[in-house]
């Protein structure tokens, strides 16, 4: 027979085996149990709005600022096969995202391009331009820098409603200023804190402006294997000849104008100075046959005066 007390251990060994086969079975997650629910809403979580993950790569990351004043701008390098077509699309990228393309710079060895652009957006389109830009090409490097100033942006609005509120009393006191000099000070100071006035306000836009729209430096770089070597002239050396005869044809005709230029004015003076010195020595030959004839009369009449006297005297 079997006692009381060794049915009571093996009734208490199969309780226990049941209770650890049950706490297995509850935390299976793939089991037929109530937790598959749980797993289910965290699946959703990855494939809805909770977490995305674009073909970009990092791009939705810098999503949802809440409150928070933050200027982002981003620096990319991205290797494309052709620059112009790849320069359009970024156009159209910029465009489709609310924004427009500014400073640009582009330098070309032979058949290979390179060149660098601002792209400025709207700060709620960053993320959806960067991640737009990266189908550009392969992206080589990026960095995004983003300053939170929250913090300074919130100083200033206070220093603003500040401002605005000693204006105010400013000009309640000016109004019932007693005595002309009480209104000088009080208009100066009042000039003052305009000035003020104005100037934190245009730092708190200028600041907004910085937020709302993002700035992102794209830098496009054809193949590497396109880039001609340092020693490249071309492949033929007919198209060098021909812009280097081009650019002495050029020269050439440069130094025939600047000739000319010179040349003209200068014979034109030293005809001039020509003309103007034969007439003189013509004038002068006039002056002086004249003045000989004056002379020469002068001499006749003298000498006929003096043998009428001799004759004169021998009579």
């Amino acid at each position: 027979m079997v006692s009381i007390g060794s049915r009571r251990i093996t009734v208490g060994v199969v309780l226990v085996v049941l209770i650890v086969l049950a706490g297995c079975t509850g935390t299976d997650p793939i089991g037929p149990s109530g937790n598959q629910d749980v797993y289910a809403d965290a699946e959703a979580d990855f494939d809805g709005e909770n977490l995305q993950v674009d073909s970009g790569g990092v791009g939705s990351y810098y999503d949802g600022d809440g409150d928070r004043v933050v200027v982002r701008t981003a620096e990319m390098a991205v290797r494309v096969e052709e620059f112009e077509p790849a320069f359009q699309e970024l156009r159209t990228i910029a465009d489709d995202h609310g924004g427009y393309l500014g400073d640009r710079s582009q330098s070309s060895e032979g058949e290979w391009d390179r060149g660098t652009i601002t792209v400025r957006v709207p700060a709620a389109e960053f993320s959806a331009a960067r991640d737009a830009i990266t189908d550009l090409g392969r992206v080589e490097s990026e960095q995004v820098d983003a300053k939170d100033f929250s913090a300074e942006y919130d100083r200033r609005a206070d220093r603003i409603e500040r401002l605005r509120e000693d204006e105010q009393r400013f000009e309640a006191l000016l109004a019932n200023a007693s005595n002309a000099s009480e209104a000088t000070r009080l208009r100066s100071e009042l000039r003052e804190i305009r000035d003020e006035l104005d100037r934190v306000t245009a730092d708190q836009a200028q600041l907004e402006r910085r937020e709302a729209f993002s700035t992102i430096t794209v830098t496009m770089t054809e193949p590497t294997d396109r880039k001609p070597p340092a020693t490249y002239t071309s492949e033929w050396g007919f198209s060098d000849a021909f812009f280097a005869a081009l650019f002495v044809g050029t020269l050439a005709i440069k130094a025939v104008i600047v000739f000319f230029g010179v040349i003209i004015p200068v014979g034109i003076a030293a005809i001039m100075l020509g003309v103007f010195g034969i007439l003189c020595w013509r004038l002068w030959r006039v002056v002086s046959s004249g003045l000989r004839g004056l002379l020469g009369e002068g001499r006749d009449d003298s000498d006929d005066s003096r043998e009428s006297a001799v004759a004169d005297a021998d009579g």
